[in-house]
């Protein structure tokens, strides 16, 4: 016996030892992930870190150690988290979403039992969260620094107008990241022995920058919330030196804040409460979930929200005509042969125009149930679209299907993405389809190597009974030669930029008008309280910064083009009374920061009624924009021309809802040419248009040149385009969201335009084409590249945790997932005290969050959930462990 226990003793501390090892690797990898949440891209430090702590738990519950958390309320979670898995294998749903889930929850988990009992570690735990606070703060600081200073090698955090996001793949989460650290912070500081007061107006300051230049309305509603909960801890442990230094501080903040408001440096209508992209997008979507989880109230799978509102998207808006199925001779499908099956096609996507090995947008075909049975999916009645016998087809444009070669079989190709099998498409996306109802088959397709046209035929079968109705449903595919990178589109050919529109011409001078020659004499003229007209004799003006038009003077060159500005001009600011006016001037501008907002001219606030005349614009290929209208009331661009710039010629659009334009703006005779990063299409289509409106407008006359998009619209209701010529642009025609009713007349697409339109919905253009050809309609041959319907593109997003988990995981988890949250929140608020104030504040603002962020796959919010959990539980946590293995 004692040999034995001699042999086995060293065994015992030796595996001990290995894992307390395991132990401590765990704990290294979550708390040092909880350092890395700045950075939160996909597959980002931080997910691997978390990754080797889940397998470190893993092995420890492999020998019977604490691992995973399972201390009430976690059963809750655990509910939730089964019921959501259950419902995705019955409803259908995406695996990789459930996966991502499960592994965040199992994380959460894993964190809760490593910080269970073990105040050094929630200490630990909470300094890297505010770590990986200040380094977003910091990356934010980068981004406004790069934009101000136009550093090219730091164009990676540069992703969106007037927002910073850092590390993020979105500027509303990097605000309420940082948002919801604030209180952690705060505590922090309040909590030092020394230099207190120093401390918590620094990290005040710090957390409420990485805020305000998130342009996050949520994110700042979110920090004021959190300012105010570290106000009143103040008040209630009795640190009234504290409270009343920050209140001071908060007050000459506030000062500083409306004085520049007041000279124009702090846009404020980025903090509308709901912008352009709300009432157009994300309120829509609300819309449709609420709908979804009335249609399918114990859920529709993990990752199905996002496909399931595409589909809704696509059913409200009219199918364009080019996408109707092709007359066939209809087989024998009477009610012999089909017993009560039958089938009618009502409406589909879009054809789509993709680039060589790009993956399609979803497509969605609807089809009506004509017969007398019910389609059942996941039985042998389930309805199903397959692609017929001829399987893909490819040709000439011009064309008919039926003189079209067969390729090889389906099979060995990966045109299909994530099909049930080689050959079927989609299955019906509603669980029971009876008759007289719509049922969609939703499927992706990834475009052929070698450019051309192609066409997969499609027909519905069901299982039972095979194949239905042949209405000779099909899908044409234009695949481009353009490869992934970026590449320049091709120049229009010499001799087609004859004088299309009206070039800037000469105009009188006003009599008693205010003489300037000199960059000094305009900077005081423009200082002048009432509005007075200034002539600007010929020469250059040059400033350090733009030139501040807020009064609203009426600028003229005292002869057309002879006055050069080096500098960008402001016309309007935070009060004036409008009207200004620039004509014959010419701007030459190399350096964004001579400009506001990286535009040579920008129109805001108190600029209604702008004009801009005769005027010449040069970006030199650096400075972003020729013209950014955000004030649109009455604007007038006539005989305007813009060159050289990086994101949009001329931009009119208010980026807000619900502004009534009483005066819609008026383009006239405009001429934009050359907006691009370096090589066309570098920006991949977030920007590089040569007229970008997000207002009713009204265009008589545009000749725009080698740009990623000649005109871009969104937001708009009944604009009018005449006379609007187009060439060497990727994209003609870029219709986004909230277009409806805008009308094309005497449009022409030139030689070099690669796709004639691109759109995010269909069916609410008119277009009077006077270029090559027209849309042909249903005879199963393509229009021609100048009025080619475009794929349907349009990727809503939740950006409501709530909505999403109602919808996805149905009422029962749904529930499950309230209680347990609820259930976190009150014992932290019960239990809170003068060290652990800070989390249930934090948490609170975790769940606001989620009001208007898809929270579900956010890092931040099952870090919170374990440290919440961690600190209200027992103090010896239940143990997770293998059966079998001895306690």
């Amino acid at each position: 016996m004692n040999i034995v226990a001699t042999r086995n003793r060293p065994q015992t501390i030796a595996s001990s030892r290995l894992l307390g090892t395991v132990d401590a690797v765990r704990t290294v990898a979550f708390i040092g992930g909880c350092g890395l949440l700045f950075w939160q891209y996909d597959l980002a430090p931080v997910d691997w870190l978390f990754g080797i702590g889940i397998v470190a738990s893993i092995l420890l519950w492999l020998r019977g150690r604490q691992a995973f958390d399972l201390a009430w309320p976690q059963p809750l979670l655990a509910a939730f988290l089964g019921v959501t898995a259950m419902v995705t294998a019955v409803a259908g749903g995406s695996s990789r979403f459930l996966v991502t889930t499960i592994f965040l929850v199992l994380g959460s988990l894993a964190l809760t039992s490593v910080l269970r009992g073990n105040e050094r570690r929630r200490q630990a735990t909470e300094m890297a969260i505010m770590v990986g606070g200040a380094l977003t703060v910091g990356t934010i600081l980068i981004e406004v620094v790069s934009r101000q200073f136009d550093w090219a090698f730091l164009d990676f955090l540069n992703r969106e107008y007037l927002q910073s996001q850092g590390l993020f793949k979105d500027p509303n989460v990097a605000g309420g990241f940082v948002a919801i650290v604030y209180p952690l912070a705060a505590a922090w500081a309040m909590r030092r022995p020394k230099y207190r007061m120093r401390l918590v107006l620094l990290v005040t300051a710090v957390f409420a920058f990485g805020v305000v230049f998130s342009f996050s309305p949520m994110a700042l509603a979110m920090f004021v919330i959190g300012y105010l909960g570290v106000a009143i801890a103040l008040w209630i442990f009795h640190e009234r030196r504290l409270l009343a230094a920050l209140v001071a501080a908060t007050v000459a903040s506030l000062v500083l804040i409306v004085a520049l408001v007041g000279i124009d440096k702090i846009p404020l209508y980025r903090y509308d409460p709901i912008q352009g992209y709300d009432e157009n997008g994300r309120l829509v979507v609300w819309g449709f979930a609420l709908q979804m989880f009335r249609e399918a109230p114990l859920g529709t799978g993990a990752g199905s929200f996002d496909a399931r509102s595409l589909a809704m998207f696509s059913s409200i808006i009219d199918p364009p005509a080019k996408a109707a199925p092709v007359a066939v001779a209809a087989p024998d499908t009477g009610p012999e042969s089909l017993p009560g099956f039958h089938s009618r096609w009502v409406s589909q996507s879009a054809y789509p125009t993709l680039r060589a090995g790009d993956p399609s947008a979803p497509i969605v075909i609807t089809l009506r149930n004509t017969g007398t049975k019910t389609w059942t999916k996941g039985t042998s009645d389930q309805a199903a679209l397959e692609v017929s016998a001829g399987g893909l087809l490819v040709g000439e444009p011009s064309q008919p299907v039926a003189a079209l070669p067969g390729l090889i079989d389906l099979s060995r190709t990966t045109m299909g993405i994530r099909w049930p099998t080689a050959q079927r498409v989609a299955i019906q996306e509603e669980q029971t389809v009876p008759p007289g109802a719509v049922a969609r088959f939703i499927f992706q397709i990834r475009a052929p190597q070698t450019a051309g046209t192609y066409v997969l035929p499609l027909h519905p079968v069901v299982d039972s009974v095979g194949a239905l109705d042949d209405e000779g449903i099909l899908v044409r595919i234009a695949v481009t030669g353009y490869p992934n990178e970026r590449g320049a589109l091709p120049a229009p050919p010499a001799g087609t930029d004859a004088a299309l529109v009206a070039a800037p011409s000469g105009y009188s001078l006003p009599a008693g008008a205010i003489r300037v020659a000199n960059s000094a004499a305009l900077i005081s003229a423009l200082e002048g309280s009432v509005p007075r007209d200034i002539v600007l004799a010929d020469g250059v003006y040059d400033n350090s910064e733009p030139f501040y038009n807020v009064t609203g003077h009426r600028l003229y060159s005292a002869t057309l083009g002879g006055a050069v500005l080096r500098a960008g001009i402001s016309m309007g600011g935070n009060w004036g009374a409008g009207g200004g006016l620039l004509r014959g001037l010419t701007f030459d501008v190399s350096d964004p920061a001579k400009t506001l907002g990286n535009a040579i001219v920008a129109v805001w606030g108190s600029g209604a009624g702008t004009r801009i005349l005769d005027t010449t614009l040069n970006g030199n290929g650096i400075v972003g924009s020729a013209v950014v209208a955000r004030q649109v009331e009455g604007l007038v661009l006539e005989r305007v021309r813009a060159r050289n710039v990086t994101d949009f010629g001329i931009l009119v659009d208010t980026n807000s809802s619900g502004v009534i334009v009483a005066t819609p703006p008026l383009l006239k005779d405009v001429d934009v040419a050359g907006v691009g990063l370096g090589a066309q299409a570098a920006a991949a289509g977030r920007a590089e248009a040569c007229l970008r409106v997000g207002n009713t407008v009204t265009v008589q006359g545009a000749q725009l040149r080698s740009c990623w998009a000649g005109v871009w619209t969104s937001g708009n209701v009944g604009s009018s385009f005449e006379r609007v010529d187009i060439d060497g642009a990727r994209f003609g025609l870029y219709l986004d969201g909230g277009t409806k009713g805008a009308t094309f007349r005497e449009l022409r697409l030139g030689p070099t335009v690669v796709g004639g339109l691109q759109a995010t919905a269909t069916g609410m253009v008119a277009m009077d084409s006077t270029g090559p050809g027209g849309s042909q309609g249903p005879t199963g041959s393509l229009p021609p590249a100048a009025t080619t319907a475009p794929p349907l593109t349009v990727t809503p997003s939740a950006d409501n945790f709530y909505l999403r988990a109602a919808v996805e995981t149905g009422a029962i988890g749904f529930l499950a997932l309230l209680a347990y949250l609820a259930l976190l929140l009150a014992s932290a608020i019960k239990r809170s005290s003068r060290v652990s104030w800070q989390w249930p504040l934090a948490f609170a603002l975790v769940l606001i969050a989620g009001l208007t962020i898809d929270t579900v796959h956010w890092r931040a919010l099952w870090i919170y959930v374990a440290v919440i959990a961690a600190a209200i539980g027992p103090q010896q946590a239940a143990r997770s462990r293998r059966p079998g293995r001895p306690r």
